[in-house]
C-alpha cells in the first residue's frame, strides 16, 4: 500500500470518498460537508488546543495497485505530544469489507512510529468501535456526552 500527502490536486477525488461514507448522517446526524477535503488540505483540520499548528496536520491519500483507496486525516501531537491522533478515515465504498481499513493502521504505525495512536469514535457507531478495537484501540482515555452525541476517546500504544 501506498501512501502519500494529499494535495490540491486531489481533493475532487477525495471528497468523493468522502461523501461516499453514507454512514455518517445515520450515525452523527450530519451531512457531509461540502468542501471538506479542500478546507481540510489547504486550512488543516486543527484541534482545539493551543499552538496547534497546520504543519502537524496531515490528509494522508492511500493507493493500492495505483487505485485510490481512502484516506486518512491525522494531527501529530494530539492529545498530547507523543500521539497521531486520527481525525477520520474514510475508506471509498467500493473497497470497504476488504481488509484495506488494517492495511492503512499499519501503514501510518510505519510511517509514524514512535508513538501513540489516538481517535474518537461516536458511540452510536458500532460497527466502527468493533473495528477499532480490532486494530488494538482498547485504552478508553475519554469520553465525552453533550446531548445526544457521544464521542470515545480510545488509543493504541505500540
Amino acid at each position: 500500500m501506498e501512501c502519500v500527502e494529499g494535495t490540491l490536486e486531489m481533493v475532487d477525488s477525495l471528497q468523493l470518498i468522502y461523501e461516499s461514507w453514507t454512514e455518517k448522517e445515520k450515525v452523527t446526524g450530519m451531512k457531509c460537508e461540502d468542501n471538506y477535503m479542500l478546507k481540510s488540505i489547504k486550512y488543516g483540520d486543527l484541534p482545539p488546543v493551543e499552538g496547534a499548528s497546520k504543519k502537524n496536520h496531515h490528509v494522508l491519500a492511500y493507493y493500492d495497485n495505483m487505485n485510490l483507496i481512502g484516506f486518512t486525516d491525522i494531527y501529530v501531537g494530539y492529545p498530547d505530544k507523543s500521539c497521531l491522533w486520527i481525525g477520520l478515515m474514510v475508506i471509498d465504498k467500493k473497497y470497504r469489507q476488504q481488509g484495506y481499513g488494517s492495511k492503512i493502521i499499519d501503514t501510518l504505525i510505519k510511517k509514524f512510529p514512535n508513538l501513540s495512536y489516538g481517535i474518537g469514535v461516536d458511540t452510536k457507531n458500532l460497527i466502527g468501535v468493533k473495528f477499532w478495537h480490532k486494530q488494538g484501540f482498547r485504552e478508553l482515555f475519554s469520553v465525552h456526552i453533550d446531548g445526544t452525541f457521544g464521542v470515545l476517546g480510545l488509543k493504541k500504544t505500540v
